[in-house]
């Protein structure tokens, strides 16, 4: 068992981060809230308000050194949860690493000689007991520091030996009862042990305290922390104040220790370094000489805490690794102790490995990082041409028209290779460094950027990067630059960005930040300035200016002109940069003609124009932005621009011209709208009197149908004949050309226009309006509803398209639609319409004729409506040939004849099936017709044909002797009468009841076998051409034979016969029958 004796520390030191208890088992070190925990613990786990104040502990971890015996505070109790209360914390010096406690360990806490505990006379009966607690404090210069504890078996408090004899104390926390005012006194009280194992049975001096269930490993640095508490009641002492323990000790740095137990091993150690305040630190500034900007330097005193740093001697030292050391009683050490060492930090530049040295003990403490910071004392600001900058230094800094730097010369200390200077608000960018009189003195060149906060900006110098600290160190606020930047202007938008050359005008800018000390112009980046001169500015608001420009002829025509702002203090503004806009300069506008479309002579206008187009040609016309006006821009009875376009170098403005506009010669101004050119064509346009419609006459009423061409008459004044135009309006639309138009205008003098208007297919229908426009485009007055335009009629199918020559009172029915009352047909030369009715708008009858020399062939058939609307069946009426007869054979027949036929030859093939054939004694008229005189069957051999019979005729025995004509009428009503009379009816032909046989005895007998005997027949009407055939003997005229007839007269004719020898006698029958008519007489 080691027993190991230390004495007890305390002081009043500074504050430090809040400490965490920890709790250690099997090697594993755990917070107090998730360790193992064991029963009935009474360990406190905050230890920030040990005595009611923040952070007390720490202050109680640091020896003080002297040699007088001093108490501690009344320490007055303070509740725990358990009743226990702290009597003080105590630490022992730094330990050497590598050590460990063990459950085998027993520690002997002993005061210095001398050294006692008492408690004031309590006025009543008190229970009084005193323990102590162990805690290893770990500490490490890169960790968290914090407490650890190895926990117990039972409970957390690690019990010590009775005080005396006199004292009990168990393991359940059983004490004795003191009598009411005695006093108690210890002193070279027995040195109390405290046992880290279980140990066996229960003793007056030694208590069974559970022992620890694991070793603490200890760290270098690390240290004991000793916690006496006592449980008293809540009574008063005798002196009335509140019961309350005090505990003595001694103040001297030296401890006891035991020649007979091995120690544990205390090294000095650096803990902390704590700058004026207390606040631990890792980096500080160094104390300034006297210097140039620093001409009384300064003095800056920094505290290493630490322990065993022993007294003071000669030959210990502060070491900075690189830099010169400070011996222990060198005048810039203020105070070396055993826990801490307050000296003035030197002038050292950068991160340096920090460490004491400690004589009487012939050691080094461990290395810790101390980085000495930059710091600036004074600055000064140089611009161009060495001219100083003046604060405050304006956002976005130029020097003349370019974005320029200055140079800035930082004077301080701790300035090294590679340092930087930087401002907190970023905006400002540093560069090209000159180190070649550091560490006090260092200069780089400045530009402060758009983006540089206003008012104050840290310019701070930061030291080189290490490779130990992650960020690199920078002069404090104290010791850093206070830079003034000053608002910039701003622009956020300035119209208008664009102007030609020769333009004065007011450009108007938005922005911020704008005061009377505020300047404007307008650049070209690298170009020479001019062109464009600002001659006033004037501030509207601290967002408004309104800058008088001129932008002069000479301007150079670009897109690149910037606007420029900046103030007195540099601050610059780039329109640009702030705002991507530009002035655009450009050409300036020139005019080179100019003429009005569809107008004669082009420069004229007339009264109530409208939509006219104005046609400027030139140069410097800005696209879609150009304005245009005429006159003064009156408002009423003038020339009104209703719109106008650019197409390059022209520029079309429409127009429209008030009816009351007065008349004569105007002005055309023209002005971009963007930069402003302008030009102005004086007396450019002539503006005449509108026509003025009186009256119009058409021929019979103003209706009009499509298809009709209409001529009209109107009256009034102020007519121009030349390109004049007629306007037709529908529901205030014109109708187009392709639906109705004038074909011919003529005037007789300024007041009357006679002209021809053609109505079109698909013109729009219904009651249109009407005027007269000029050649100069001036419009007459509207007349409404002047005229109306009706549907034409629509012509479908006549009930008969064929008709013959020589047609006569034939009625046709004509259909379609769109007919009005009084429409009629117009068939074409040759048929004429002898009659018209009217049905209904789809139907009209009419009667025609047609000439017996019509023309033949299909032919058009129109129907016109009265307002002259017509429509045209296109080679849709057949005109036919007359079925006109040449002859026809024979052409002689007898009354009484029957079935023979008559051959009829026409003139053509003009025969149609179905014809109707008659005779008649008229020549004129082909009637009427005979009936006596029949026609038989008609058969014709094609259709049409050239010839037909007649066959089967019969001619009435009663029908009329004469001449016939012979009447022919085809179904399509062609009508023919023969040019003369064709047919002759004669009478049938008679016999004279005498016969002569010539040579006969007996006058009319013949004898068998007699032989070329002549007959002679006596009658009438015998035709010349009369032959064998036509004389027939009755029954006997087989043997009868004729050798010859011979004509004599129409009354007489001879026979010459044979008789056969086998001839009957008796009586026999003579027939004769005419060859040509066909007329036969027994």
């Amino acid at each position: 068992m080691a027993l190991i004796v230390i004495s007890l520390f305390t002081s009043a030191v500074p504050t430090l981060d809040a400490w965490t208890l920890y709790l250690v088992n099997n090697g594993n070190e755990y917070t107090y809230e998730s360790g193992p925990h064991p029963s009935g613990a009474k360990a406190r786990t905050d230890y920030t308000n040990v005595y009611g104040s923040p952070n007390v502990l720490p202050m109680a971890m640091f020896a003080v050194g002297g040699t007088t015996d001093e108490k501690s505070n009344v320490y007055a109790p303070i509740s725990t949860n358990e009743e226990y209360d702290c009597l003080g914390v105590f630490v022992s010096p730094p330990l050497d690493g590598y050590q460990t406690i063990a459950t085998t360990n027993t520690f002997t806490f002993a005061a210095k000689a001398g050294g006692y505990m008492a408690s004031y006379k309590p006025a009543v009966e008190v229970n009084v007991a005193f323990s102590c607690q162990l805690y290893l404090w770990r500490e490490s210069w890169e960790d968290t520091k914090y407490l650890a504890i190895s926990p117990r078996a039972n409970e957390w408090i690690i019990k010590d030996n009775p005080f005396s004899s006199s004292m009990a104390w168990d393991g359940d926390a059983v004490v004795k009862v003191y009598e009411a005012g005695s006093a108690i006194d210890y002193a070279n009280f027995t040195t109390p042990e405290v046992f880290m194992n279980a140990k066996s049975g229960a003793s007056d001096t030694a208590v069974d305290a559970g022992g620890m269930n694991g070793i603490l490993y200890i760290n270098r640095g690390d240290r004991l922390v000793i916690e006496p508490q006592a449980y008293l009641t809540d009574q008063l002492t005798a002196e009335g104040a509140p019961e309350s323990v005090t505990l003595y000790y001694n103040k001297s740095d030296t401890y006891l220790t035991s020649s007979d137990v091995a120690q544990l091993e205390f090294v000095p150690h650096i803990y902390r370094f704590v700058d004026t305040l207390g606040a631990e630190i890792t980096e500080t500034i160094g104390s300034v000489p006297p210097h140039t900007g620093s001409p009384d330097g300064n003095v800056v005193t920094r505290v290493i805490y630490g322990g065993m740093f022993s007294t003071v001697t000669a030959v210990s030292e502060i070491r900075f690794e690189g830099w010169p050391s400070i011996s222990a009683d060198d005048s810039v050490i203020e105070q070396w102790k055993n826990s801490f060492i307050r000296f003035q930090v030197p002038n050292i530049t950068g991160t340096v490995k920090t460490s004491v040295y400690v004589a009487d003990r012939g050691t080094t403490t461990q290395t810790q990082y101390l980085r000495f910071l930059p710091q600036i004392s004074s600055w000064t600001f140089t611009g161009p041409g060495g001219l100083e900058v003046q604060e405050p230094i304006g956002a976005n800094w130029h020097y003349d028209d370019d974005i320029a730097t200055f140079t800035a010369t930082v004077y301080g200390a701790g300035f090294m290779y590679n340092s930087l200077i930087s401002f907190d608000h970023g905006g400002i960018t540093c560069d090209n460094y000159n180190y070649d009189q550091i560490p006090g003195t260092l200069t780089c060149r400045v530009a402060v950027g758009l983006s540089a906060g206003d008012g104050q900006n840290y310019m701070r110098v930061k030291s080189a990067e290490d490779g130990i600290f992650s960020v690199r160190g920078e002069s404090p606020d104290e010791n850093s630059a206070e830079v003034v930047i000053a608002p910039r202007p701003i622009i956020d938008y300035f119209s208008p960005q664009m102007r030609a050359g020769g333009v004065i005008s007011s450009i108007t800018v938005l922005g911020s930040n704008f005061d009377s000390n505020t300047h404007a112009k307008f650049i070209i980046p690298g170009e020479e300035y001019g062109g464009i001169a600002v001659e006033q500015i004037t501030v509207v608001s601290v967002g408004k200016l309104e800058l008088w420009t001129n932008i002069m002829s000479t301007a150079t025509a670009s897109k690149n002109w910037r606007l420029i702002l900046w103030k007195d203090n540099g601050g610059y503004a780039d329109s640009v940069i702030d705002a991507a806009s530009k002035l655009e300069v450009s050409e300036i506008m020139n005019i080179t003609a100019m003429n009005i479309s569809g107008s004669r002579p082009n420069n004229h206008i007339g009264q109530n124009a409208s939509g006219v187009t104005v046609r400027v040609y030139g140069s410097g016309f800005e696209t879609n932005a150009v304005d245009a006006w005429f006159g003064e821009d009156v408002d009423g009875d003038s020339v009104t621009v209703t719109a106008v376009d650019t197409y390059g170098d022209r520029v079309d403005i429409s127009v429209t011209v008030d009816s009351n506009c007065p008349t004569g010669l105007w002005d055309l101004h023209l002005e971009n709208e963007n930069n402003g050119s302008s030009f102005v064509l004086l007396s450019s346009v002539t503006v005449n009197p509108m026509p003025q419609i009186s009256t119009i006459t058409l021929p019979v009423f103003k209706q009009m149908g499509e298809r009709a061409q209409v001529e009209f008459n109107i009256t009034g004044q102020d007519f121009v004949e030349e390109y004049m135009e007629f306007n037709f309006i529908y529901n205030s639309i014109p109708l187009e050309n392709d639906e109705i138009k004038a074909l011919l205008i003529s005037t007789a003098g300024a007041s009357e226009i006679n002209a021809t208007v053609q109505v079109y297919d698909g013109c729009t229908t219904g009651d249109v309006d009407f005027r007269v426009t000029n050649k100069d485009q001036g419009r007459s007055n509207l007349i409404e509803d002047a005229f109306r335009i009706n549907k034409r009629p629509v012509f479908t199918s006549l009930s008969q398209t064929s008709l013959g020559q020589g047609v006569s009172g034939t009625s046709i029915k004509a259909y379609g639609s769109n007919f009005q009352n009084g429409c009629y047909l117009d068939f074409g030369n040759g048929i004429s319409t002898t009659s018209y009715s009217f049905i209904t708008s789809t139907a009209i009858l009419v009667t025609v004729d047609v000439d017996d020399y019509a023309v033949t062939g299909f032919r058009d058939v129109t129907i016109y409506n009265p307002d002259e609307g017509y429509d045209t069946r296109e080679s849709y009426l057949n005109v036919t040939n007359r079925p006109e007869v040449d002859y026809i054979t024979p052409d002689i027949r007898a009354v009484g004849v029957t079935g023979s036929t008559i051959t009829v030859l026409g003139n053509g093939a003009y025969f149609q099936s179905g014809i109707e054939v008659w005779f008649s004694t008229s020549g004129v008229t082909g009637y009427p017709k005979e009936p006596r005189v029949g026609t038989g069957t008609i058969y014709m051999s094609g259709n049409p044909a050239s010839i037909l019979e007649l066959r089967n005729i019969t001619i009435a025995a009663d029908a009329p002797v004469g001449n016939y004509y012979i009447v022919t009428q085809n179904p399509d009503d062609g009508f023919a009468i023969s040019n003369t009379a064709v047919l002759e009816i004669s009478p049938q032909p008679t016999l004279d009841s005498e016969l002569v046989v010539n040579g006969s005895a007996i006058t009319n007998q013949l004898g068998k076998g007699a032989s070329e005997i002549i007959l002679k027949i006596y009658g009438g009407g015998f035709e010349s051409g009369l032959g064998e055939d036509d004389i027939y003997f009755g029954v006997r005229d087989s043997s009868i034979t004729i050798q010859s007839v011979s004509w004599k007269a129409s009354s007489r004719i001879e026979v010459t016969v044979s008789i056969a020898t086998n001839t009957l006698i008796g009586g026999c029958s003579v027939q004769i029958t005419n060859p040509e008519s066909g007329g036969s007489v027994t």
